[in-house]
């Protein structure tokens, strides 16, 4: 549905194609960005993590985002934990793939990772060194399809929002134990709660797993 009305919304709102009864050329901002933004800069990490997590909820701002971070360590600190790693992840995967600076910068590279690994690494899973390792490979994976998505939206001028990490987690979760050994245990819909529960009912046998 969200994508079904950003299309239509497109042709009526495109910075190409303004519709001047809604939107005035005036209000229109335009951001130049050097070309040669594709050296890795380390002084950038900290921010770069950080906003990844804002970027969840569509904001630039690093006060937002320890916002973000401590609403999610209230809820579980695995699951914060995990967010940060895959937004670390998100970064280092945006220097492999020789990414803008900028996009990187205000944490375009780090949302969608660090859902996967808290989808991956304890939401749906068993926290367990599975998971964890499946959740690394998981992360960087969506940046590869973050990547090619970019690459497939931006003449529509469309943003990618969170396919990679939906397609990313799926993918991997449709992996079962039957076919390799190395899966972690998946939970079942009906019984996710929070990656501290599934571990407690894990080690006390009486978990709700779908394996």
């Amino acid at each position: 549905m969200l994508f079904m009305f950003l299309f239509d919304s497109e042709r009526n709102f495109s910075i190409r194609t303004v519709n001047q009864v809604f939107i005035k050329p005036s209000q229109i901002s335009f951001y130049d960005v050097p070309a040669n933004q594709t050296e890795f800069k380390g002084e950038q990490l900290v921010e770069g993590v950080l906003k990844g997590l804002g970027e969840i909820y569509i904001s630039n701002s690093s006060m937002f985002s320890v916002f973000v971070f401590g609403s999610i360590f209230v809820y579980s600190r695995i699951s914060s934990g995990l967010a940060l790693y895959g937004s670390v992840l998100g970064y280092v995967a945006s220097a492999a793939l020789g990414a803008s600076n900028f996009s990187t910068k205000i944490g375009l590279w780090g949302y969608n990772p660090a859902l996967t690994a808290m989808a991956v690494g304890g939401v749906f899973a068993v926290p367990s060194m599975k998971s964890f390792i499946l959740c690394t490979v998981a992360s960087f994976f969506t940046q590869i399809i973050w990547a090619a998505n970019v690459q497939m939206f931006t003449p529509w001028g469309m943003p990618v929002c969170t396919i990679p990490f939906c397609l990313a987690t799926l993918i991997f979760m449709s992996i079962r134990k039957d076919v390799s050994s190395q899966m972690p245990s998946w939970i079942k819909l009906a019984h996710v709660t929070t990656p501290e529960e599934h571990y407690r009912k894990r080690m006390n046998g009486n978990g709700e797993l779908c394996d």
